[in-house]
């Protein structure tokens, strides 16, 4: 496999700061399994997005929250956790991504809010209210942020993609909620999945919906591979 690495392969590990089957698996295809190790963050919590509601507070706070897991799982790189024998340096990714919509007929420049994991108890009026309320009114965007820590150096990015929907009825709201696929997806849907029939148009990285941008994260990771601190020096 060529790694982002190539040119330095025994010296990099790259530390992937979540739980997520999907982002591994988009990291497993560029990274080779002996260079990536998973290491979510210690600490769950999180600050959320009800106070926020213009896109510079909203990205302000997602590069926040994406800060704060590079943080907490490069702390645990530093102090050894779970890489005590590995190569001298790490390369650590972190990403939080969210869905943004607005109410129908608002201004384009004031997102309605941000859309979450639909809440266990109860995901089924929720989600079907998202999709008759934002979705099925016109294109959606979806943001991910992703954060890069190697050594000293520490970047943060947000990426959006924009997601339109076909004509969406009663119908297929009730065929995709009978397939149980909207629970614990960021808007109640995954497009890597079923949700792919709904799907009109993406105008942006694809995989940046299912949740690391990777034309943007592997740009980061193949100039971390050529520049490590001790170069800089």
């Amino acid at each position: 496999m060529l790694s982002p690495f190539a040119d330095n392969p025994g010296k990099h590990t790259v530390v992937l700061g979540s739980q997520s089957p999907r982002r591994r698996e988009l990291m497993q295809s560029v990274i080779p399994s002996e260079q990536l190790i998973v290491l979510p963050p210690q600490n769950a919590a999180e600050a959320g997005f009800d106070d926020c509601d213009t896109e510079a507070q909203i990205e302000a706070r997602i590069q926040e929250i994406t800060g704060a897991k590079l943080d907490d799982v490069k702390a645990q790189v530093d102090t050894g956790a779970e890489v005590a024998d590995g190569p001298a340096a790490f390369t650590v990714v972190c990403a939080d991504t969210i869905v943004v919509v607005r109410e129908p007929g608002s201004d384009s420049e004031r997102p309605a809010r941000v859309l979450g994991k639909p809440p266990v108890s109860h995901w089924q009026p929720v989600v079907r209210d998202w999709f008759q309320r934002y979705y099925a009114n016109g294109p959606h965007e979806v943001w991910t942020c992703f954060g890069v820590a190697n050594g000293s150096r520490r970047q943060l990015q947000t990426v959006r993609t924009s997601v339109t929907l076909g004509a969406i009825d009663d119908w297929w709201i009730d065929w995709y909620l009978s397939t149980d696929e909207p629970v614990g997806k960021a808007g109640g849907y995954g497009i890597q999945g079923l949700a792919a029939h709904l799907v009109q148009s993406v105008e942006g990285s694809l995989t940046n919906v299912i949740g690391l941008p990777m034309m943007e994260l592997v740009a980061v990771l193949r100039e971390v591979s050529l520049l490590t601190d001790g170069d800089r020096q």
